[in-house]
């Protein structure tokens, strides 16, 4: 109830706005609030039983679908970091007080897998928007170490479940279905995002420590990494990478054969078509993350720009099959659509014609997928063309690029977004930095 009130507040357009002006549009947003406010009381006050916290995991989800429709992102962090504790709580309760280790602890195999998946795309969102919970967390009421210290525990979407059947390793090297791929890439997505280094320069201001501190050493680590290349220290240790291109790889083995005959039954089947674009574009998004992160040198950033070019193809040809199906209104959906994919193309990509047709994909095709939201990432395209344009003027390709690894954006406290960046200021010749208020970008 609480879901359909706030659809109805917001009258079919997914613009940032106000809780004033929702509340203008008749009584749907207050009817919303007070469902939502029971809901939680409802949750809040049930037994502590296992019983509850299955129940409990269940409406985090639905509390996340909730938050991102209002649009207060904090409260959907919230969330989401409040389901996986209650996952990994389970996990502890069965390790711990049942001999079965491969009892489920949802109920039934296949709700645990669809839970885990679940969390593991809003998990891989919230990464992009630079909120990450540490992959070894410390659980409380678990035996302590020899120091007298709380032992980390690996996460329960780390682990893989209960069951630990969804973990890297035991990915098969070829799938029977393009759903199966898609489950796996699930799987490889999220070991890549928890276990290396990557990371993209956007975060969220008032946020707690716990939550930021693992993308915000990240990015330390590759700004380092940046200035020591600079001063001509050489830090480059491919193998540190190597274990995540080969899973890369190994999942795109088996998903190969699929997209082959996807490309060859388009016009009989374009849904599966569709399908496996949506998981190409994700693929290669993640590929150009691991083989040139964030202190990569400009030559190989430069080379990704046909596997970038790629993308932006299959983010225009899934924004038409969406509108052949659904028509031509805003989208919503809580799951991983093609926007992200076109935003980092629409910034990343080198070639200047590359990235304004990611920006005219995000202008055309307004929608919410989860966390991710495309006037978001085309107020930042937007911006980033213009600072393109001023950053090419000076110095070398790899100097240019040096200037731009400093790009980052963030959220603050007010939900206003705010870009940060490298610029020259004309009265002293010197390149410094600088911030500028996107919110004129958000609206039509």
């Amino acid at each position: 109830m609480a879901i359909g009130g706030i659809s109805k507040a917001l009258r079919h357009s997914l613009k940032p706005t106000s809780p004033a002006l929702m509340a203008a549009n008749g009584p749907h947003y207050h009817l919303a609030l007070s469902y939502y406010g029971r809901a939680i009381h409802e949750v809040r006050r049930s037994k502590l039983d296992t019983g509850s916290l299955r129940g409990a995991i269940v409406c985090c989800l639905l509390f996340v679908c909730f938050e991102v429709l209002h649009g207060d992102r904090k409260a959907a962090f919230a969330h989401i970091n409040n389901g996986q504790r209650m996952m990994d709580e389970l996990l502890h309760i069965r390790d711990y007080h049942d001999h079965d280790h491969t009892q489920n602890i949802i109920g039934a195999d296949f709700v645990e897998r669809d839970i885990l998946h679940v969390f593991q795309r809003l998990i891989q969102q919230s990464w992009s928007c630079g909120v990450l919970r540490r992959r070894d967390q410390q659980i409380a009421g678990k035996p302590s170490d020899a120091d007298g210290d709380p032992s980390p525990e690996q996460l329960w979407c780390c682990r893989g479940g209960s069951a630990e059947k969804c973990v890297v390793h035991n990915m098969p090297s070829s799938f029977v279905s393009l759903q199966q791929a898609r489950r796996w890439w699930d799987v490889v997505q999220h070991y890549v995002t928890h276990s290396s280094s990557i990371v993209f320069r956007v975060t969220h201001l008032g946020l707690d420590d716990d939550v930021l501190s693992e993308c915000n050493e990240r990015i330390q680590k590759h700004m380092d990494k940046i200035e020591q290349a600079r001063a001509g220290i050489k830090t480059a240790t491919p193998e540190q990478w190597q274990d995540f291109k080969d899973v890369l790889e190994r999942w795109h083995q088996g998903f190969e054969p699929h997209w082959k005959a996807a490309q060859k039954s388009k016009s009989e089947d374009e849904k599966s078509y569709a399908q496996a674009a949506h998981l190409r574009a994700h693929y290669l998004t993640m590929y150009g993350c691991v083989h040139a992160p964030l202190s990569c040198s400009y030559e190989s950033i430069a080379k990704l720009t046909p596997k970038y070019q790629e993308v932006v193809e299959l983010g225009h040809q899934l924004f038409e099959y969406q509108k052949r199906s659904w028509g031509d209104g805003e989208m919503f959906t809580m799951d991983t659509g093609p926007t992200w994919p076109i935003f980092m193309a629409g910034t990343r990509c080198r070639d200047p014609e590359v990235r304004s047709e990611a920006i005219r994909l995000l202008h055309e095709n307004p929608r919410r997928d989860g966390l991710w939201d495309s006037r978001i990432f085309y107020a930042m395209t937007f911006r980033n063309r213009m600072l393109e344009v001023s950053n090419a003027q000076e110095g070398s390709s790899e100097e240019q690029w040096w200037r731009l690894q400093h790009r980052s954006g963030c959220i603050d406290e007010h939900g206003r977004l705010i870009a940060r960046a490298m610029e020259k200021n004309p009265q002293t010749g010197e390149w410094e930095f600088g911030e500028e208020d996107l919110r004129r970008f958000l609206v039509d």
